[in-house]
């Protein structure tokens, strides 16, 4: 019993036709609001792509620039390694490698610390900006433990504060550093440590890797021109002295007695000339041997180097005679200095080979006086000394002729 009611076709498509527009138009709009999300994302994604592309070109530019930088440091040591090449004095090598960091990386303090083989202490050649004091005691006695230096002389490698933030057992080192030490290189020639470099600030901003780099290079050519610098030395040093005695040699002596004879002639000052010959030397050696002889002519030349160090100069001559520049004092003068050393050689006994050895000598002594000898010639000088040694061996050796 139900009622019959007449169907409207027109209000049922109606509905439906409105049912499906608002289906159309929801799904519209969520088509729009994902679309405004993504745009939206996107502009995001855009921005964040120009700030990633900024900054990497940001970073290629200053990478770029990093890199000119460190070459041109490196031109710069290149360039170093060249100029140190042509210096031969070790002191000058140094506080040219001392001023190079100064100016290089804006270096606040600096030393640079030498070491020679036979040695076990450091000596302060040249610094900047440290007290000279705390680098003295720094320098001396390598066997206690003294922060930084004392482990780059026992590994031979550098180390810097940028270790201590790696390694904490090295924070220890640096409260014993007695000076204030940012970076520590040794100086390596081969495997012989020659120096090491000290320096507390470097104002130029370098990440570890770029200061290990830089230090490396320079710390090389600075190695090789002080080892250049210490075989001149030798080179010299065996030119000017005798090979067994180690006093000057003849050529050397006569050139530093030519020098110092035109400079008492300015000055108007005098100077003493002794020549000393080790009385029976040829009987020594035919009795005891020649090995008894070079003993006793080194055993001599060690009484007249430490005697006359005060006062002058002293040189093998040749053979057994040997010769004494006395400065600023006439013969007279000189007399008590040479009689000193005939005494303390004639007192001494001499050991060699379970031998007992005696040695005496005589000696001539002649002078320049500005006073008296005007005029007087060098060679006269000589000729003098050399006429009253021969005087003193006639007239019974062991002692001393002046008139």
């Amino acid at each position: 019993m139900f009622l019959k009611m007449p169907l409207n076709l027109d209000l049922i498509f109606l509905l439906i036709s409105a049912a499906i527009l608002i289906l159309i138009v929801t799904k519209l709009v969520r088509v729009l609001i994902r679309l405004k999300i993504l745009t939206r994302q996107n502009e995001k994604l855009r921005q964040e792509l120009d700030i990633q592309s900024h900054s990497l070109s940001s970073f290629k530019e200053n990478t770029f620039q990093e890199e000119n930088r460190l070459r041109s440091m490196l031109v710069v040591i290149s360039d170093l390694a060249k100029e140190l090449n042509t210096e031969l004095d070790e002191e000058k090598v140094i506080k040219f490698m001392a001023e190079k960091l100064r100016n290089l990386l804006g270096v606040e303090k600096c030393a640079i610390l030498t070491l020679f083989t036979k040695s076990k202490n450091l000596k302060n050649i040249y610094s900047f900006g440290y007290s000279i004091d705390k680098l003295d005691s720094l320098s001396q006695n390598l066997n206690e433990d003294k922060g930084f230096v004392t482990w780059v002389y026992k590994n031979h490698k550098p180390i810097s504060q940028y270790d201590l933030e790696h390694d904490d057992r090295l924070i220890g080192l640096s409260r014993l550093n007695p000076v204030p030490i940012f970076f520590c290189q040794p100086l390596l020639f081969g495997k012989e440590l020659v120096g090491i470099i000290i320096i507390d600030r470097i104002h130029r901003k370098l990440s570890r890797t770029e200061i290990l780099r830089i230090f490396s290079s320079f710390s090389n050519f600075g190695a090789i021109a002080i080892n250049n610098a210490r075989l001149m030395q030798v080179f010299h040093e065996r030119s000017i002295k005798d090979g067994l005695t180690g006093l000057y040699n003849h050529t050397y002596f006569y050139r530093l007695l030519e020098d110092q004879f035109q400079f008492h002639q300015k000055e108007n000052t005098p100077f003493s000339l002794a020549m000393l010959d080790i009385d029976d030397f040829k009987k020594l050696n035919d009795t005891c041997g020649h090995l008894s002889g070079d003993f006793i002519l080194k055993e001599v030349s060690d009484i007249l180097r430490n005697k006359i160090k005060d006062y002058g100069f002293a040189a093998r001559y040749g053979g057994e005679e040997f010769t004494l520049l006395i400065i600023g004092k006439n013969k007279n003068q000189a007399l008590s200095i040479v009689e000193d050393i005939r005494k303390t050689i004639a007192g001494r006994d001499f050991s060699f080979n379970e031998l007992n050895l005696k040695a005496t000598v005589s000696i001539g002594l002649s002078d320049y006086d500005p006073n008296l000898q005007k005029e007087i010639k060098l060679d006269q000088i000589i000729e003098s000394a050399d006429n009253f040694l021969y005087s003193a061996k006639n007239s019974g050796k062991n002692k001393i002729c002046i008139d």
